[in-house]
């Protein structure tokens, strides 16, 4: 599993633990240590129905199973599990007044994740796997948000759904060394806005063999 720190957009801080069930020839599991980029977002699915909302630090738990291949071993899968509690906020200046809006809740997916090993170098030392995942999301969301439709305006929300998630990503490794980029999203619909939370992350890294 990976434990880390996601800070706020566009800041960098230290994974706290990174743990993952991932194949290798000698052991079951992998830790890595190093730095992530990584928030949340919160946006309506149609555009512009919302100001969309941003994290602040939150700790993310994610469990992915080891890599599976198919026979021919250029293609893989495996099933990631991701659960989560964050915390959004924005900032609004509507005829010189500020309007502060803030929501929290928590969302969790679970998908199988389809990968191709694009690259193999000549030695086991470098890869790079591209994959794309889709499967069930949950998200809860509580406090309030500005709605731009039909005319702008603070709204509260205390809803939770059952929707979909997809995800995207790409990990190059390097020896130890790894750099793991990737983009989850889950769409509800919560009290009858169609909103869709995002969270991207990049990671670098060093794998400690244990």
């Amino acid at each position: 599993m990976y434990l880390t720190l996601s800070p706020t957009k566009n800041c960098i801080t230290p994974i706290i633990v990174a743990m993952g069930l991932l194949s290798s020839p000698s052991y079951g599991y992998e830790t890595i240590a190093g730095l992530t980029v990584g928030w949340t977002n919160l946006e309506d699915t149609r555009s512009g129905d919302i100001n969309p909302q941003y994290s602040g630090l939150n700790f993310t738990l994610a469990l992915k199973t080891d890599d599976s291949y198919f026979k021919d071993e250029d293609y893989g899968y495996y099933f990631e599990f991701g659960l989560d509690a964050y915390s959004l906020s924005r900032l609004d200046n509507w005829i010189g007044e500020d309007i502060y809006t803030s929501t929290s809740g928590s969302y969790f997916y679970l998908f199988p994740v389809a990968f191709y090993e694009a690259y193999k170098g000549n030695s086991s030392d470098v890869s790079v796997k591209i994959g794309v995942g889709a499967g069930i999301g949950y998200v809860s969301s509580y406090g309030n948000l500005v709605v731009n439709y039909p005319a702008p305006a603070v709204r509260d929300i205390s809803d939770a759904d059952v929707g979909y998630t997809y995800g995207l990503f790409v990990r190059y490794t390097y020896k130890n060394f790894v750099l793991h980029i990737k983009e989850y999203t889950t769409y509800v619909t919560l009290d009858g806005l169609d909103l869709n939370l995002q969270q991207p992350s990049i990671t670098l890294g060093y794998r400690l063999d244990m």
